[in-house]
């Protein structure tokens, strides 16, 4: 069977036929999917001739950027799934081989591909804009991106942002199953879904402050942030939510490819507090970094972590930069230390952009 949220036809997995899938997954990990089933003749045999052709050039390639979009060759009862990267060409991840496919064709299947992201991902919109479409007490659908469950909610309040609280107890039960049974302050992409349209939008999952719908097992409300919102209190925008909206929009890969040094630092502590794979991956220069696995770890054994070092107000014009930062980790038994963490970054001098090579700590 297709996954979630096809665009085409289920197709049986013993039916005979040629076709193309091309598929979306925010993450690698995600359970969320969306996919378009293209049953062109010409396509499928330009893409087939091209992968088989001895010109084809080829890259042998041990590691590869994190993507979203895979291509699937589908003959009958056999599939086959390449990646599809940033410039798009096919990966073979089993062989490690990248195909460079011509112009043509990366135009066809950047259409194809563009048709399936407006379909995943939510609209990037402002505060002032979300609010419009999403009046108080207005009832509407929030999906988790990562997991693709689904809840109802009812805005009840928010000047700064959107105060909802789930509609029904099921609707609740639901929000926990998807914060794996125990609320949490967490930041994650969501979808906000009124009638056709769909907005980026990042949530927390902590009931909190004023209630208002009974018989919801929920004890207050939780916050819905959007591009450019802002807390209620401190009135400042919560970096944390900005990086899970541009998640939500597909755009954060885009973001971070035109970040600032200062600005991949302050990402490499959101995607560590946040419990973040995809976003930490996206930092390093390939997926399969080996400090990666060593991240994972810290992400499970920490609490929080708090920068505590400002940046130096300078242009960096070199290539290589290290940058020390302080910063106070919080395990989860809540006993603090004080670490200094060296970044070292290395701008690509094509495309302009920073990423992590290395990281060390020192206590």
């Amino acid at each position: 069977m297709l996954p979630n949220n096809s665009l085409g036809f289920e197709i049986s997995p013993n039916q005979s036929l040629k076709q193309i899938i091309i598929q979306i997954q925010s993450t690698e990990s995600s359970n969320n999917t969306s996919s378009l089933s293209i049953r062109s003749k010409e396509l499928f045999r330009q893409v087939e001739k091209m992968l088989k052709d001895k010109n084809t050039l080829k890259t042998k390639i041990k590691y590869h950027h994190i993507s979203d979009a895979t291509l699937i060759l589908q003959n009958k009862n056999q599939t086959k799934t390449y990646v599809i990267n940033e410039m798009l060409n096919l990966i073979d991840e089993k062989q490690g081989v990248l195909f460079h496919l011509p112009s043509d064709l990366k135009i066809k299947i950047n259409k194809y591909v563009n048709i399936v992201r407006k379909k995943h991902y939510g609209y990037l919109l402002t505060w002032e804009q979300a609010k419009e479409k999403l009046p108080k007490y207005s009832i509407f659908t929030v999906i988790d991106l990562e997991t693709g469950l689904s809840f109802k909610v009812q805005r009840r309040a928010g000047s700064k942002h959107a105060d909802v609280q789930p509609l029904t107890a099921k609707d609740s039960k639901i929000m926990k199953q998807i914060y794996n049974g125990q609320w949490s302050w967490n930041r994650r992409a969501v979808l906000i879904q009124s009638g056709d349209y769909s907005i980026a939008g990042s949530m927390n999952g902590m009931p909190h402050g004023g209630d208002g719908i009974p018989h919801n097992d929920f004890s207050g409300h939780f916050c819905i942030h959007f591009l450019g919102s802002t807390t209620h209190r401190l009135k400042n925008v919560d970096l944390s939510h900005q990086s899970m909206l541009y998640k939500a929009a597909g755009m954060w890969t885009k973001y971070i490819q035109s970040a600032t040094p200062n600005d991949v630092i302050d990402s490499f502590f959101i995607a560590l507090n946040q419990k973040d794979l995809f976003l930490l991956k996206t930092l390093f220069p390939h997926k399969n970094h080996d400090q990666i696995e060593t991240f994972k770890e810290e992400m499970e054994t920490n609490s929080k972590i708090r920068r505590l070092s400002s940046y130096a107000e300078e242009e960096y014009d070199d290539l290589w930069l290290v940058i020390p930062i302080q910063a106070v980790l919080t395990t989860k038994h809540n006993k603090n230390q004080i670490v200094v963490y060296h970044f070292y970054l290395q701008k690509n001098a094509i495309t302009n952009t920073w990423k992590i090579y290395d990281v060390t700590k020192n206590y």
